[in-house]
């Protein structure tokens, strides 16, 4: 089972690409089942108990308690109760975390001396009552996105508030198995001029960066910085009354003929086409 995905096709869910809220629920009990999480997740037992195994520990996570999970895979169990198994999930991408961490000038934190990478809280009465407002926004079909984000950004300066070390823990384990300040580095607004710049940025030789980078971005590191030209390009295209060699040039690309030729083949237009119609300058 691959998650989020898997689960979207059944049930209700609330959100987009970078946090989503999702009502788990099952008549039956689950045993030992295999789930690889694509994104980080925290999940709210409400009935029923959930069993989490990996190779070296296993947790049970009762009715009321609340688990904090990295996007890893593991084997999962839901032990129904007399009413069923039913959770709540809010599944989060690692660049919403950064947009946090970076927004409340959060420093990513000590070593973490626990081998283990998934935390637990028992019965803490403000996260039930957070995961109770999404429960109740979710049943009465109020569907807003910028409610759920609010709701997780409660849940985050909440739990940094009131210094957990158990989530400070998960912070820790995901700022190292995701990569967190690698990914860091390149969600800012940075101008690269090159490959080697973006690698020299995070102190690696080129290859290795490559590698590194496509692993966890699923894109080269030229593709990425073509796509950023690209998106440059087109806001001055927009936005600014510069001709179309100024506009080459100052998004670095190696020559107004090859950006002209890839313009057309990414946008079936040219840049001048593009600029006549869409320019705010040529439109009053």
């Amino acid at each position: 089972m691959i998650l989020p995905n898997d689960l979207l096709h059944n049930y209700a869910f609330i959100g987009n690409d970078e946090l989503l809220f999702l009502i788990y629920k099952s008549n039956i009990t689950n045993l030992k089942y295999q789930a690889k999480f694509e994104k980080n997740a925290i999940i709210f037992v409400k009935n029923g108990k959930k069993l989490i195994n990996t190779s070296k520990e296993e947790h049970i996570i009762k009715a009321g308690d609340t688990i904090f999970l990295p996007s890893k895979s593991y084997t999962l169990s839901d032990i129904k109760a007399k009413n069923g198994y039913e959770s709540l999930i809010l599944f989060f991408s690692d660049e919403l975390l950064i947009k946090l961490l970076k927004k409340y000038k959060i420093n990513t934190y000590k070593n973490n001396k626990n081998d283990s990478f998934i935390y637990y809280i028992s019965r803490d009465e403000t996260l039930q009552n957070i995961f109770h407002s999404l429960d109740l926004y979710s049943k009465n079909n109020i569907n807003n996105n910028n409610i759920i984000n609010l709701k997780f950004e409660e849940l985050f300066l909440y739990m940094i508030t009131s210094k957990n070390d158990r989530f400070s823990a998960y912070l820790n384990t995901l700022v190292k198995l995701n990569s967190i300040n690698f990914k860091a580095l390149f969600l800012d607004d940075i101008a690269f001029k090159s490959v080697f710049d973006m690698a020299n940025a995070t102190k690696m030789d080129i290859s290795s960066f490559s590698r590194k980078f496509k692993i966890l971005f699923k894109i080269s590191p030229k593709e990425w910085l073509d796509n950023k030209r690209f998106e440059l390009a087109l806001y001055l295209i927009k936005n600014s009354n510069k001709n179309i060699n100024q506009i080459c040039t100052e998004c670095g690309f190696s020559s107004p003929a090859w950006f002209i030729a890839r313009f057309k083949k990414r946008f079936h237009i040219t840049p001048n086409e593009f600029k006549k119609s869409n320019n705010l300058y040529n439109n009053p």
